[in-house]
């Protein structure tokens, strides 16, 4: 990728934490962990519950999920086992944080209405 392309626009963080510097928690999401074994993985509000207590137990700003990761739910659940080829690997990066109120951003940043 030209980088020198990238330096003539002015980007913004979407997250309110900076990766480099705050404490991360790298969640492992694949069947090596075993207290996902016990865990109701398609109810939701039980997901995020145990993802929120793991960073908070480590005083995190986040949780981060792996790219090309062997995900566990993918193989408990039907939805991704309805083909030959069945789905387990997952093709994204997962950020779970606590959401920062958008307004709060644009009035700090001098963005009117609209």
């Amino acid at each position: 990728m030209n980088t020198e392309i990238l330096k003539t626009y002015n980007f913004h963080s979407i997250v309110s934490f900076n990766f480099q510097k705050d404490t991360i928690l790298s969640i492992d999401l694949t069947e090596n962990n075993t207290e996902l074994h016990s865990l109701d993985l398609l109810n939701v509000e039980m997901m995020d519950e145990y993802v929120s207590r793991k960073i908070k137990e480590i005083n995190a700003v986040c949780a981060v999920g792996g790219y090309l990761e062997n995900r566990y739910i993918y193989r408990t659940t039907k939805h991704f086992q309805q083909s030959k080829e069945p789905r387990s690997i997952h093709l994204g990066v997962d950020v779970w944080a606590k959401a920062v109120y958008y307004w709060t951003y644009r009035q700090k940043n001098g963005f009117k209405n609209g």
